[in-house]
């Protein structure tokens, strides 16, 4: 299991080739919608669109599909190498993303999906480069990012993204091993970043 989401008191869950819902309250498995018509096993990053639709990456195929729980029915969104982590905005209805890309650790970008003419339609935003794994937004122009930097060794760093400017910021802190999808609390300002590379979870005030 990797990236997850709560819907309405459900915990759900990228699983390999699955997404698995489970009721937080009881601790029950209430859902399953296979990813296995992709032939993915790396479904990764979660968020949610609305209380019916989630997205997800599957990082080993390069895509991102759109999920609906009702009905069980994916939909693919756009194909991105190396797919990682994601966040919609409901407020402007875009898909923010970004990659991670095992051969090349400084060849990841940031991303965003727009619906035109209600058509997908993908644009990187500016020449932002690096091993990215967790996505977050902070406010209205302003994204978080994780960036590995290296294999193998601490080297990780995290970055602020400015929507406006299309810059990144590095945020001031000690480097770390293997810097994973994050969790960030906007209203408090804190991070909770797993360093996969010391089995840690760390937790920074932006």
């Amino acid at each position: 299991p990797k990236g997850t989401a709560i819907i309405k008191g459900i915990l759900y869950v990228a699983d390999l080739d699955r997404i698995v819902g489970i009721d937080l309250a009881s601790g029950k498995k209430t859902r399953e919608v296979s990813l296995s018509e992709y032939h993915t096993n790396f479904a990764n990053d979660l968020t949610v669109k609305d209380d019916h639709t989630l997205f997800v990456s599957l990082m080993d195929v390069g895509k991102i599909v759109e999920v609906n729980l009702s009905s069980g029915k994916t939909t693919p969104v756009v194909d991105l190498k190396g797919a990682n982590g994601l966040h919609y905005d409901r407020a402007s209805k875009q898909l923010y993303t970004c990659n991670f890309l095992f051969e090349n650790i400084a060849g990841g970008e940031i991303g965003v999906v727009s619906w035109k003419d209600q058509q997908p339609v993908y644009e990187k935003i500016g020449d932002i480069h690096g091993g990215f794994d967790g996505l977050e937004q902070l406010d209205a122009h302003t994204l978080v990012v994780s960036d590995w930097v290296a294999m193998g060794h601490a080297a990780g760093i995290v970055e602020k993204i400015d929507l406006r400017s299309k810059t990144a910021t590095k945020v001031a802190m000690p480097v770390i091993a293997g810097p994973a999808d994050f969790y960030l609390d906007a209203k408090k300002k804190r991070l909770f970043i797993p360093a996969m590379l010391e089995s840690k979870v760390l937790i920074h005030s932006l």
